[in-house]
């Protein structure tokens, strides 16, 4: 495996040959709030232009934080399931 100079660190910090990329959790690509000329998504993550499309993945985060967001994005998709469930009662 070919080590660049500068990127030795990169490398021993995880321990394995993968790219810095390969361990990024992206987020904030769509974002969320209550204008639709600011965000993308309401705050129950429904697209504010199309009635029938939730978003539930950690693209509404507003950035990532310093551990994986897996369980926070598992919570909101149970939060936004109750809502989708309230909503076609």
């Amino acid at each position: 495996m070919r080590s660049d100079a500068g990127s030795d660190w990169i490398l021993a910090y995880l321990h394995k040959g993968m790219p810095i990329g390969a361990t990024a959790h992206q987020a904030g690509t769509v974002p969320f709030g209550d204008d639709p000329r600011s965000a993308a998504l309401d705050v129950n993550c429904k697209a504010h232009d199309v009635d029938n499309l939730y978003v539930v993945d950690t693209s509404f985060f507003p950035s990532i934080g310093a551990v994986n967001p897996s369980l926070t994005a598992i919570a909101n998709a149970l939060r936004v399931a109750d809502h989708i469930a309230e909503r076609l009662r």
